[in-house]
């Protein structure tokens, strides 16, 4: 499966797993891709563009989650440090 077809993936759960499991699906996929010399923010922005804005039981929308999957603070002590 392709990274956008991964994240599209996620999108369709529309945060219906533990957000926690979220995270670390999207950080060990946002890894892989900066390995194989992608970069993954804007598959995660066009996803993030037909996901949806209601918010759910995390009281995040998909789409908002997505977005700020960058600047959450998993990304920064379990995937950014990783990057390097």
């Amino acid at each position: 499966m392709t990274t956008a077809g991964c994240v599209a993936a996620v999108s369709i759960d529309d945060n219906g797993t533990d957000f926690r499991d979220t995270y670390v699906a999207l950080g060990a996929l946002y890894l892989c891709a900066v390995r194989c010399g992608m970069e993954p923010g804007s598959y995660f922005e066009e996803a993030a563009e037909i996901s949806s804005s209601v918010s759910n039981m995390e009281q995040s929308s998909m789409r908002d989650f997505l977005l700020r999957f960058e600047g959450s603070a998993y990304f920064g002590e379990s995937v950014a440090p990783k990057l390097d």
